[in-house]
């Protein structure tokens, strides 16, 4: 009942979640003014901790674009590998890439039957920036495409477990985010 009404005022910048710096949920706040203020403490441990992801997201879509502004000024490949164990939020901070950033697409690949999914037409854009979800169910082909691309100076983030997971030349002088540092 009154999560939405907390949300929405955070959504809007009137609540303020502090995060720890050690990445754990144990020490994180939440802060308001005014009648929202009240509403904080009536809130569940579940809602306060969907909140508290909420931010995380938002903070690791800003350090995203904050390594592919970075490529840019370097004059470097615009790719940007996020790594983290299953269930680490990856798809979701996808997700929330693609609904903030222009021309962006998530190209999700699922092991299905243990075969390589090519999806290789679907990098097709050179001004739209490519999230590719399980790169390691990616064929040859998709990974030419993509070379194609960042040579064309497009943007492509790799969602993955491991770095291992890409082909080999794609992994020394990358921009990493790790999701599971603590």
């Amino acid at each position: 009942m009154f999560y939405k009404k907390v949300k929405k005022q955070w959504e809007l910048g009137n609540v303020s979640i502090g995060l720890s710096s050690d990445k754990s949920n144990e020490k994180v706040w939440l802060e308001a003014k005014g009648l929202t203020a009240l509403l904080i403490p009536f809130l569940s441990i579940s809602e306060k901790s969907d909140l508290v992801n909420r931010a995380k997201r938002n903070v690791q879509v800003k350090q995203v674009n904050s390594l592919l502004v970075n490529l840019e000024l370097e004059n470097k490949p615009k790719f940007v590998v996020v790594i983290g164990n299953p269930a680490s939020g990856k798809s979701l901070l996808g997700k929330a890439l693609v609904a903030v950033r222009e021309k962006c697409k998530l190209i999700e690949l699922e092991n299905v039957l243990g075969k390589k999914i090519n999806v290789s037409n679907k990098i097709n854009d050179p001004t739209m920036t490519y999230i590719i979800d399980d790169p390691q169910f990616a064929t040859e082909c998709m990974w030419d495409s993509i070379s194609e691309h960042l040579n064309d100076g497009g943007a492509v983030i790799c969602l993955t477990q491991r770095v291992s997971d890409l082909p080999e030349h794609y992994r020394s002088d990358i921009a990493t985010l790790d999701l599971d540092i603590h």
